[in-house]
Protein backbone atom coordinates (compact mmCIF):
# COMPACT_ATOMS: atom_id res chain seq x y z
CA UNK A 1 0.00 0.00 0.00
CA UNK A 2 1.29 3.45 -0.86
CA UNK A 3 2.22 5.76 2.01
CA UNK A 4 0.24 8.88 2.80
CA UNK A 5 1.40 12.05 1.03
CA UNK A 6 -0.14 15.52 0.92
CA UNK A 7 1.33 18.62 -0.67
CA UNK A 8 0.16 22.00 -1.94
CA UNK A 9 -0.28 22.01 -5.71
CA UNK A 10 -1.57 24.35 -8.39
CA UNK A 11 -3.72 23.00 -11.23
CA UNK A 12 -2.95 24.80 -14.46
CA UNK A 13 -4.59 24.93 -17.85
CA UNK A 14 -2.95 24.37 -21.21
CA UNK A 15 -1.60 27.89 -21.22
CA UNK A 16 0.23 28.33 -17.96
CA UNK A 17 1.10 31.98 -18.39
CA UNK A 18 -2.40 33.22 -19.24
CA UNK A 19 -4.73 31.10 -17.14
CA UNK A 20 -5.78 31.29 -13.54
CA UNK A 21 -4.14 28.49 -11.56
CA UNK A 22 -6.31 26.60 -9.08
CA UNK A 23 -4.54 26.35 -5.73
CA UNK A 24 -5.25 23.19 -3.77
CA UNK A 25 -3.89 20.02 -2.26
CA UNK A 26 -2.77 16.82 -3.94
CA UNK A 27 -3.20 13.91 -1.53
CA UNK A 28 -2.46 10.20 -1.52
CA UNK A 29 -4.23 8.49 1.36
CA UNK A 30 -5.59 4.99 1.77
CA UNK A 31 -4.64 4.08 -1.80
CA UNK A 32 -6.58 7.02 -3.28
CA UNK A 33 -5.12 10.03 -5.09
CA UNK A 34 -7.18 13.22 -4.89
CA UNK A 35 -6.85 16.86 -5.83
CA UNK A 36 -8.99 19.35 -3.95
CA UNK A 37 -9.07 22.97 -5.11
CA UNK A 38 -9.52 25.76 -2.58
CA UNK A 39 -12.05 27.40 -4.91
CA UNK A 40 -14.01 24.54 -6.49
CA UNK A 41 -13.59 21.67 -4.03
CA UNK A 42 -12.88 18.08 -5.02
CA UNK A 43 -11.60 17.91 -8.61
CA UNK A 44 -10.83 14.18 -8.75
CA UNK A 45 -10.34 11.14 -6.53
CA UNK A 46 -9.21 7.78 -7.88
CA UNK A 47 -7.40 4.64 -6.80
CA UNK A 48 -3.65 5.07 -7.25
CA UNK A 49 -3.65 2.15 -9.74
CA UNK A 50 -5.93 4.18 -12.05
CA UNK A 51 -3.76 7.31 -12.07
CA UNK A 52 -1.16 7.59 -14.83
CA UNK A 53 1.55 10.10 -14.00
CA UNK A 54 4.22 11.72 -16.12
CA UNK A 55 6.76 14.33 -15.17
CA UNK A 56 7.58 16.25 -18.38
CA UNK A 57 11.01 17.86 -18.64
CA UNK A 58 9.33 21.03 -19.87
CA UNK A 59 7.80 21.33 -16.37
CA UNK A 60 11.33 22.02 -15.03
CA UNK A 61 11.10 19.30 -12.39
CA UNK A 62 8.33 21.08 -10.49
CA UNK A 63 5.21 19.63 -12.09
CA UNK A 64 3.32 16.54 -13.15
CA UNK A 65 0.62 15.50 -15.59
CA UNK A 66 -1.91 13.11 -14.13
CA UNK A 67 -4.35 11.19 -16.32
CA UNK A 68 -7.44 10.14 -14.39
CA UNK A 69 -10.43 8.47 -16.07
CA UNK A 70 -9.54 9.89 -19.49
CA UNK A 71 -8.93 13.46 -18.33
CA UNK A 72 -5.49 15.08 -17.97
CA UNK A 73 -4.67 17.36 -15.06
CA UNK A 74 -1.55 19.52 -15.08
CA UNK A 75 -0.22 20.22 -11.62
CA UNK A 76 2.69 22.32 -10.40
CA UNK A 77 4.21 22.12 -6.96
CA UNK A 78 5.73 25.60 -7.02
CA UNK A 79 3.45 28.43 -5.88
CA UNK A 80 1.83 30.24 -8.79
CA UNK A 81 0.33 33.71 -8.59
CA UNK A 82 -1.87 35.57 -11.03
CA UNK A 83 -0.52 39.04 -11.77
CA UNK A 84 -2.35 41.94 -13.40
CA UNK A 85 -0.26 43.49 -16.16
CA UNK A 86 -1.65 46.78 -17.55
CA UNK A 87 -2.15 46.49 -21.28
CA UNK A 88 -1.69 42.70 -21.30
CA UNK A 89 -4.33 41.58 -18.82
CA UNK A 90 -3.50 38.81 -16.41
CA UNK A 91 -0.66 36.32 -16.45
CA UNK A 92 0.75 33.73 -14.07
CA UNK A 93 4.10 33.99 -12.37
CA UNK A 94 6.10 31.45 -10.36
CA UNK A 95 7.38 32.05 -6.86
CA UNK A 96 10.99 31.23 -7.74
CA UNK A 97 12.17 31.23 -4.14
CA UNK A 98 10.21 28.00 -3.59
CA UNK A 99 11.68 26.14 -6.58
CA UNK A 100 13.84 23.74 -4.53
CA UNK A 101 10.90 22.82 -2.28
CA UNK A 102 8.75 22.26 -5.36
CA UNK A 103 11.32 19.93 -6.91
CA UNK A 104 11.42 17.91 -3.68
CA UNK A 105 7.61 17.62 -3.78
CA UNK A 106 7.71 16.47 -7.39
CA UNK A 107 10.31 13.81 -6.52
CA UNK A 108 8.11 12.48 -3.71
CA UNK A 109 5.12 12.28 -6.05
CA UNK A 110 7.20 10.58 -8.74
CA UNK A 111 8.26 7.94 -6.21
CA UNK A 112 4.67 7.46 -5.08
CA UNK A 113 3.03 7.31 -8.53
CA UNK A 114 5.49 5.73 -10.91
CA UNK A 115 5.18 1.94 -11.09
CA UNK A 116 8.02 0.09 -9.40
CA UNK A 117 10.59 -1.56 -11.61
CA UNK A 118 10.81 -5.31 -11.24
CA UNK A 119 13.97 -6.19 -13.07
CA UNK A 120 12.36 -5.98 -16.52
CA UNK A 121 9.65 -8.59 -15.85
Amino acid sequence: MAAELATPAWMIGLRLLWGKPERGELRLDGGLVAFTSEDIGLVFRAPVEEVRASFPKMYLGVGAKLAVRGKTYRLWFVPLVTVSDPGRGYHTSMAWEYFDQARARARRWRAALEPPTNGGH
